[in-house]
C-alpha cells in the first residue's frame, strides 16, 4: 500500500464488514468467549468454598451441594459453549470465505480495465490473494481474533474483580513485618506491571518483524506459484519434456526460491521462538511472584486459606488473560494490514462514466472519429498514440496494418473504452465517447482480441457467455467460423466442455480451433461494430483463405475493423490505415497505397511479398 494504514479505522471498518457479511457470527463468538472465560471461575470459586468448608464446619450436606452445583454449572457452560461454537463455525468461515472472495471478485470484474494493467493495483491484488490463501478468510480470522480478545478481556476483568479484596487488604498495614506492609504489595505489583509492559513491547516488536518477513515471503510466493502452475498445467507437459525444462525449473525454483524461502522461514522461526521463550520466562517469573506473594500473605494469616485458593487461581487467570490480549493485539496488527489490501480493492473508484444510453443512437450507422488523440500507458513516458486522427464511416470495412508497437491494439482499447485517460477527443456519431454509459456503450462492439480467452466451460457458454441461448443461431455462427461440422460430431454437441479443467470429458482443441470459437462468439453477439485483431494468427493457410473469402459475408453491412500483420489479407477491405510509431502515416485503398514506393505500406508489402514469390 502506498501509505501506512490507520489500524484503528481498519479495525472498526472490519467489525462493520463482519456484521454485513454474517450478522450472527460475531455475537455468537463473543457469547462463546464469555462462556469459555466463565468456566475456570466456577471451578476456582467452588474449590475455594469446598476448602473453606473442609477447614471449617465440614458439613457433608453443604459439601455435596457445592460439588453438585459445580458439576451442573460446568455441564451447562460446556453444553452452551459447544452449541455457540458450532453455530459460530457454521455462520463464520464458509459464509465469510465465499462472501469475501465473491465481493472482491465482483469488484475486480467491474473496475476500469486500465486498473488491471496498472502495476501498483496488480501488486495490491496479488498480495490480497496470497494472504487469503494463507488464512482462508480475512474476516473469519478477524472475527476469531475479536473473540479471543474478548475472552482475554473478560477473563482479566472478572479475575480483577475477584482480586479487589486482595488489593484492599494488601495496601493496608496489618502487622510489623515487611510482608504485611503496603511496600511489599507495591513492590510485587510494580514488578508485575514492568513484566506486563515488557511483554507488550516484545510482542509488538515480534509482530512487526513477522509482518515484514511475511511480506518478503509473499513476494517469493508469487514466483513460486508461477512455477507450480507451470509444472502442474498439463498443457505445458509436451514443451517441458521435449526441451528438458525440468532442469531449469528445478534450478530456479528449488535452489533459488526455496533457499530464499527457507532463510525467511528460518529467520521468522528463530526470532519468533526467541521472543516466545522470553515471554515464557517472563510468565514463569510472574507466576512465581504471584505464588510467593499470596503464599507469604497467607503465611502471616492476612486472609483465610480458602481465599488463597481463589486469589491464586484468579491471579494466574489475569496473567493468561493479559497474554491472550497481547497475542491478539499482535494478531490484529497482522490481519488489519493484510485486510487493508481488501479494502483498497473495494474502494477503487472508476473514472467518471457518462450516462447516455446507446438506444438513443443510430448504432446501425456508426461514425467513429479520433481527433488529435494522444495516449501513454500508466507508468510509461512514451506515447502509444500521438496526435492521432482518423474517421471510420458507417458500414465501412477498414484494415489496420503496421509493425509491432505501432499502436494498433492501443487504438482498439481506446475505441472500446478500456482507457479513459487520453488527450484529445473521440466521437461516436458526433457525441463525445466519454458521455456514453460504459457498459451500454460496449454493447456496440464485438471483438476478437489478439489475446482472446476461451474458457474451460461448455461450448454453448463460451459462445453465448451464459444465459438463455438460440441453438440454431449458435450453429450458424459456428458454421460461419468453420466449426459447425466439428462440434456436430461431438457426443454432447454444444454441451461439451472445452479442456479438462472443469470436466473430465472435456475436449482438447487446437490454437486454430480456439480462435474460431472466439470468432463464433463475436458473431453470436451480433453487434453493429465488429473488430478482428489478428484473427488468423493461429489458422492454417486453408482456414485463413476461407476466412478471407467469407469476410464480407461474415460481417455483412456491419462496420468492421480488421487488424493484421499479413498485408495480403487486407486487400478485401475498402480502406487500409497504416500505423507507425503511434501515428497514422497512410490511409486509402491498396491500389493507391502501393504506388508510393517510398511509403511505409510499400515497404511492408514488398518485405512480405518476397516470401510468397
Amino acid at each position: 500500500m502506498s501509505k501506512k494504514p490507520n489500524l484503528f479505522k481498519l479495525f472498526f471498518r472490519s467489525i462493520k464488514e463482519v456484521f454485513i457479511i454474517s450478522p450472527l457470527s460475531l455475537p455468537l463468538q463473543i457469547l462463546n468467549a464469555v462462556l469459555r472465560s466463565a468456566k475456570p471461575f466456577v471451578n476456582i470459586i467452588f474449590t475455594a468454598k469446598i476448602v473453606g468448608e473442609l477447614l471449617g464446619a465440614g458439613d457433608v450436606g453443604t459439601l455435596v451441594n457445592y460439588v453438585i452445583s459445580a458439576v451442573i454449572l460446568n455441564l451447562a457452560i460446556g453444553i452452551a459453549s459447544s452449541i455457540t461454537s458450532t453455530l459460530s463455525e457454521i455462520t463464520t468461515y464458509p459464509k465469510m470465505y465465499l462472501a469475501e472472495k465473491n465481493k472482491a471478485a465482483m469488484k475486480l470484474f467491474s473496475v476500469d480495465y486500465e486498473k488491471l494493467e496498472d502495476k501498483k493495483f496488480d501488486e495490491k491484488t496479488r498480495k490480497y490473494k496470497e494472504s487469503l490463501n494463507g488464512i482462508g478468510s480475512h474476516f473469519g480470522y478477524f472475527s476469531w481474533a475479536v473473540s479471543n480478545m474478548f475472552f482475554g478481556l473478560t477473563s482479566f476483568g472478572v479475575a480483577l474483580s475477584v482480586l479487589i479484596p486482595l488489593f484492599t487488604v494488601s495496601f493496608q498495614s496489618t502487622g510489623d513485618s515487611f510482608i504485611e506492609s503496603p511496600s511489599f504489595a507495591l513492590l510485587v505489583f510494580g514488578v508485575m506491571a514492568l513484566l506486563i509492559v515488557g511483554v507488550f513491547f516484545l510482542n509488538k516488536r515480534t509482530q512487526k518483524m513477522y509482518f515484514n518477513l511475511k511480506d518478503q515471503y509473499l513476494n517469493l510466493s508469487k514466483i513460486f506459484e508461477y512455477y507450480l502452475e507451470t509444472v502442474t498445467d498439463y498443457k505445458n507437459g509436451k514443451e517441458i519434456r521435449i526441451f528438458g525444462e525440468q532442469n531449469l525449473i528445478e534450478k530456479d525454483a528449488s535452489h533459488h526460491l526455496i533457499e530464499k524461502g527457507v532463510k525467511i522461514r528460518k529467520k521468522t522461526a528463530t526470532t519468533t521462538g526467541l521472543n516466545t521463550s522470553v515471554i515464557a520466562v517472563i510468565g514463569a517469573i510472574a507466576g512465581f511472584a504471584v505464588y510467593a506473594f499470596i503464599g507469604l500473605k497467607g503465611l502471616v494469616k492476612t486472609f483465610p486459606v480458602e481465599d488463597i485458593v481463589m486469589y491464586t487461581g484468579s491471579f494466574l487467570i489475569i496473567v493468561s488473560g493479559l497474554t491472550e490480549i497481547f497475542t491478539q493485539i499482535g494478531a490484529f496488527v497482522e490481519i488489519l494490514q493484510t485486510v487493508g489490501y481488501y479494502f483498497d480493492i473495494i474502494d477503487t473508484e472508476n473514472q467518471r462514466a457518462g450516462e447516455m444510453k446507446t438506444e438513443s443512437v443510430d448504432t446501425e450507422n456508426l461514425t467513429v472519429e479520433f481527433q488529435n488523440v494522444s495516449f501513454k500507458y500508466p507508468g510509461s513516458e512514451a506515447y502509444a498514440l500521438k496526435n492521432f486522427s482518423i474517421k471510420i464511416n458507417p458500414k465501412e470495412h477498414l484494415a489496420i496494418v503496421g509493425q509491432n508497437g505501432s499502436g494498433k491494439t492501443t487504438f482498439i482499447k481506446l475505441l472500446t473504452k478500456m482507457y479513459d485517460d487520453y488527450e484529445g477527443e473521440i466521437f461516436v456519431n458526433g457525441i463525445n465517447m466519454r458521455e456514453y454509459d460504459t457498459d451500454d456503450y460496449r454493447k456496440i462492439f464485438a471483438v476478437v482480441f489478439q489475446d482472446y480467452k476461451i474458457f474451460s466451460f461448455k461450448i454453448s457458454d463460451n459462445i453465448t457467455c451464459g444465459g438463455e441461448y438460440d441453438e440454431k443461431k449458435i450453429f450458424e455462427c459456428m458454421d460461419a467460423a468453420g466449426l459447425g461440422a466439428r462440434v456436430s460430431r461431438l457426443p454432447h454437441g454444444i454441451d461439451t466442455y472445452l479442456y479438462k479443467d472443469c470436466n473430465d470429458d472435456g475436449v482438447e482443441i487446437s490454437g486454430g480451433e480456439s480462435q474460431k470459437f472466439a470468432l463464433a462468439r463475436a458473431l453470436y453477439k451480433d453487434a453493429p461494430f465488429i473488430i478482428l485483431d489478428e484473427p488468423t494468427a493461429s489458422l492454417d493457410p486453408v482456414a485463413e483463405y476461407e476466412l478471407y473469402s467469407k469476410f464480407n459475408g461474415l460481417v455483412g453491412d456491419k462496420t468492421a475493423v480488421y487488424i493484421s500483420h499479413r498485408l495480403s489479407s487486407c486487400r478485401f477491405c475498402e480502406k487500409i490505415a497504416v500505423f507507425e510509431k503511434g501515428a497514422l502515416v497512410q490511409y486509402g485503398k491498396h491500389e493507391d497505397l502501393i504506388k508510393d514506393e517510398k511509403s511505409k505500406y510499400f515497404e511492408l508489402w514488398t518485405a512480405q511479398a518476397r516470401y510468397y514469390v
